[in-house]
Protein backbone atom coordinates (compact mmCIF):
# COMPACT_ATOMS: atom_id res chain seq x y z
CA UNK A 1 0.00 0.00 0.00
CA UNK A 2 2.45 2.34 0.47
CA UNK A 3 4.38 1.84 -2.56
CA UNK A 4 1.28 2.48 -4.53
CA UNK A 5 0.37 5.77 -2.51
CA UNK A 6 4.19 6.42 -3.23
CA UNK A 7 3.05 5.68 -7.08
CA UNK A 8 0.04 8.50 -6.66
CA UNK A 9 2.19 10.93 -5.70
CA UNK A 10 4.24 10.81 -8.58
CA UNK A 11 2.34 10.45 -11.00
CA UNK A 12 -0.04 13.59 -9.31
CA UNK A 13 3.78 15.36 -9.98
CA UNK A 14 4.17 14.18 -12.89
CA UNK A 15 1.15 14.90 -14.87
CA UNK A 16 1.86 17.33 -17.76
CA UNK A 17 0.96 21.12 -17.53
CA UNK A 18 -1.93 21.71 -20.17
CA UNK A 19 -0.83 23.88 -22.79
CA UNK A 20 -1.51 27.03 -22.88
CA UNK A 21 -3.47 29.19 -25.93
CA UNK A 22 -2.06 32.62 -27.04
CA UNK A 23 -4.59 35.63 -27.07
CA UNK A 24 -4.82 36.98 -30.64
CA UNK A 25 -8.10 39.13 -29.67
CA UNK A 26 -11.14 39.02 -31.63
CA UNK A 27 -11.90 38.99 -35.22
CA UNK A 28 -12.41 42.60 -36.23
CA UNK A 29 -13.20 42.63 -39.69
CA UNK A 30 -11.58 39.76 -42.96
CA UNK A 31 -9.27 40.24 -46.13
CA UNK A 32 -9.28 38.09 -49.06
CA UNK A 33 -6.12 37.93 -51.53
CA UNK A 34 -2.82 37.52 -50.63
CA UNK A 35 -1.87 36.03 -46.91
CA UNK A 36 -1.44 37.87 -43.23
CA UNK A 37 0.17 37.30 -39.78
CA UNK A 38 2.17 38.87 -36.92
CA UNK A 39 5.33 38.76 -35.42
CA UNK A 40 6.53 39.01 -31.69
CA UNK A 41 9.73 39.18 -29.94
CA UNK A 42 10.20 35.87 -27.74
CA UNK A 43 9.93 36.99 -24.31
CA UNK A 44 11.53 33.56 -22.88
CA UNK A 45 12.05 29.99 -23.74
CA UNK A 46 9.13 28.27 -25.38
CA UNK A 47 7.68 25.70 -27.68
CA UNK A 48 4.45 25.33 -29.72
CA UNK A 49 3.04 22.35 -29.83
CA UNK A 50 -0.66 23.18 -31.77
CA UNK A 51 -1.63 25.48 -34.26
CA UNK A 52 -4.76 27.04 -35.86
CA UNK A 53 -6.67 29.38 -38.28
CA UNK A 54 -9.61 30.26 -36.48
CA UNK A 55 -12.61 29.63 -38.62
CA UNK A 56 -14.08 33.10 -37.78
CA UNK A 57 -13.41 34.60 -41.62
CA UNK A 58 -14.08 31.01 -43.42
CA UNK A 59 -14.20 26.95 -42.85
CA UNK A 60 -11.90 26.55 -45.67
CA UNK A 61 -8.67 24.23 -45.49
CA UNK A 62 -5.70 26.58 -43.95
CA UNK A 63 -2.42 27.29 -44.59
CA UNK A 64 0.12 28.41 -41.79
CA UNK A 65 3.78 29.05 -41.54
CA UNK A 66 6.07 29.73 -38.47
CA UNK A 67 8.98 31.28 -38.52
CA UNK A 68 11.85 32.65 -37.26
CA UNK A 69 13.76 35.38 -38.79
CA UNK A 70 17.65 36.16 -38.05
CA UNK A 71 17.09 39.84 -38.54
CA UNK A 72 14.88 42.56 -37.69
CA UNK A 73 11.57 42.53 -40.12
CA UNK A 74 11.70 46.06 -42.34
CA UNK A 75 8.97 48.37 -43.04
CA UNK A 76 6.49 47.95 -46.04
CA UNK A 77 7.69 48.32 -49.53
CA UNK A 78 10.79 46.91 -48.33
CA UNK A 79 11.24 43.16 -47.40
CA UNK A 80 12.89 40.37 -45.98
CA UNK A 81 13.91 36.82 -46.55
CA UNK A 82 16.47 36.41 -43.66
CA UNK A 83 14.90 33.89 -42.20
CA UNK A 84 13.95 30.43 -41.90
CA UNK A 85 10.62 28.50 -42.22
CA UNK A 86 10.17 25.96 -38.96
CA UNK A 87 6.88 24.89 -40.66
CA UNK A 88 4.53 24.74 -43.08
CA UNK A 89 1.02 23.34 -43.55
CA UNK A 90 -0.65 23.51 -46.45
CA UNK A 91 -4.87 22.56 -47.79
CA UNK A 92 -5.06 21.10 -44.12
CA UNK A 93 -8.94 21.00 -43.38
CA UNK A 94 -8.94 20.48 -39.77
CA UNK A 95 -10.78 22.74 -37.80
CA UNK A 96 -9.55 22.05 -34.46
CA UNK A 97 -5.42 22.34 -33.94
CA UNK A 98 -2.73 20.89 -35.54
CA UNK A 99 -0.31 19.48 -33.58
CA UNK A 100 3.73 20.61 -33.57
CA UNK A 101 6.50 20.75 -31.83
CA UNK A 102 8.83 24.21 -32.85
CA UNK A 103 11.47 25.62 -30.39
CA UNK A 104 11.84 29.03 -29.52
CA UNK A 105 14.44 31.01 -27.74
CA UNK A 106 13.56 33.95 -25.31
CA UNK A 107 14.91 37.14 -27.90
CA UNK A 108 13.97 35.13 -31.56
CA UNK A 109 11.87 37.05 -33.75
CA UNK A 110 9.09 34.66 -34.26
CA UNK A 111 6.58 34.75 -36.95
CA UNK A 112 3.08 33.04 -37.95
CA UNK A 113 1.51 33.47 -41.55
CA UNK A 114 -1.82 32.05 -41.77
CA UNK A 115 -5.16 32.22 -43.86
CA UNK A 116 -8.11 29.71 -45.31
CA UNK A 117 -8.67 28.26 -48.45
CA UNK A 118 -7.40 29.04 -52.20
CA UNK A 119 -7.93 32.69 -52.44
CA UNK A 120 -6.35 33.57 -48.60
CA UNK A 121 -9.29 34.15 -46.41
CA UNK A 122 -7.45 36.16 -43.37
CA UNK A 123 -8.97 36.45 -40.11
CA UNK A 124 -8.31 39.83 -39.51
CA UNK A 125 -8.02 41.27 -35.58
CA UNK A 126 -6.18 44.64 -33.96
CA UNK A 127 -2.69 45.57 -35.19
CA UNK A 128 -0.36 46.56 -32.08
CA UNK A 129 -2.19 43.73 -30.29
CA UNK A 130 -1.11 43.60 -26.57
CA UNK A 131 -1.19 40.17 -24.84
CA UNK A 132 1.10 37.81 -22.70
CA UNK A 133 2.74 34.40 -23.48
CA UNK A 134 3.28 32.46 -20.06
CA UNK A 135 2.44 35.88 -17.93
CA UNK A 136 5.49 38.42 -20.06
CA UNK A 137 4.05 40.57 -22.11
CA UNK A 138 4.58 40.56 -25.63
CA UNK A 139 2.90 42.68 -29.01
CA UNK A 140 1.67 41.21 -32.05
CA UNK A 141 2.61 42.64 -35.07
CA UNK A 142 1.51 42.75 -38.36
CA UNK A 143 3.15 40.79 -40.79
CA UNK A 144 2.61 39.60 -44.69
CA UNK A 145 3.68 38.81 -47.75
CA UNK A 146 2.26 40.11 -51.44
CA UNK A 147 1.55 35.78 -52.27
CA UNK A 148 -1.32 33.13 -51.39
CA UNK A 149 0.22 30.66 -49.04
CA UNK A 150 -1.21 28.22 -50.95
CA UNK A 151 1.15 28.66 -53.70
CA UNK A 152 3.41 30.47 -52.47
CA UNK A 153 6.46 29.90 -49.47
CA UNK A 154 6.69 32.26 -47.41
CA UNK A 155 8.84 34.98 -49.25
CA UNK A 156 9.17 39.10 -49.18
CA UNK A 157 7.93 39.21 -45.71
CA UNK A 158 7.33 42.88 -44.43
CA UNK A 159 5.87 44.53 -41.67
CA UNK A 160 3.61 47.50 -41.27
CA UNK A 161 1.27 49.46 -39.02
CA UNK A 162 -2.38 47.75 -39.15
CA UNK A 163 -4.37 44.63 -38.63
CA UNK A 164 -2.94 41.55 -38.08
CA UNK A 165 -4.14 38.14 -39.23
CA UNK A 166 -5.33 35.96 -36.58
CA UNK A 167 -3.34 32.37 -35.92
CA UNK A 168 -3.64 30.32 -32.95
CA UNK A 169 -1.17 28.31 -31.37
CA UNK A 170 -0.76 26.44 -28.46
CA UNK A 171 2.37 26.43 -26.25
CA UNK A 172 4.22 25.56 -23.59
CA UNK A 173 7.43 27.81 -21.48
CA UNK A 174 10.92 26.11 -21.46
CA UNK A 175 13.03 23.34 -23.26
CA UNK A 176 11.31 21.05 -25.87
CA UNK A 177 13.02 17.13 -25.83
CA UNK A 178 12.29 15.87 -29.34
CA UNK A 179 12.71 11.88 -29.35
CA UNK A 180 11.85 11.32 -26.24
CA UNK A 181 9.50 8.44 -25.42
CA UNK A 182 6.18 9.11 -23.86
CA UNK A 183 7.01 7.45 -20.32
CA UNK A 184 4.58 4.45 -19.34
CA UNK A 185 1.38 5.46 -17.77
CA UNK A 186 1.19 5.52 -13.75
CA UNK A 187 -2.25 3.76 -14.05
CA UNK A 188 -0.30 0.90 -15.95
CA UNK A 189 2.59 0.90 -13.35
CA UNK A 190 0.34 0.92 -10.47
CA UNK A 191 -1.74 -1.89 -11.84
CA UNK A 192 1.89 -3.92 -12.81
CA UNK A 193 2.43 -3.48 -9.44
CA UNK A 194 -0.68 -4.74 -8.40
CA UNK A 195 -0.15 -7.59 -10.51
CA UNK A 196 3.53 -8.34 -8.85
CA UNK A 197 2.35 -7.87 -5.44
CA UNK A 198 -0.45 -10.76 -5.90
CA UNK A 199 2.14 -12.93 -7.48
CA UNK A 200 4.48 -12.49 -4.31
CA UNK A 201 1.57 -13.59 -2.07
CA UNK A 202 0.80 -16.39 -4.04
CA UNK A 203 4.32 -17.62 -3.62
CA UNK A 204 4.39 -17.01 0.12
CA UNK A 205 0.91 -18.87 0.11
CA UNK A 206 2.89 -22.04 -1.88
CA UNK A 207 6.03 -21.86 0.11
CA UNK A 208 3.97 -21.65 3.42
Amino acid sequence: MHKIMLLLTAAALAAPVAAATIDVGPQTSTFTGNTRGYWFTAPVDFYITGLLVPTDASSASQDIAVMRFNSAIPTFSATTNDFTTLRLIRDDASIGFVAAAIQFRAGDIVGLLGSRGASATNSYGAGGFATTLGGNAITLQRLGMQNQMRATDPVNIWTEGGAISRVLFTYELGELAPGVPEPASWAMLIAGFGLTGAAMRRRRAVAA
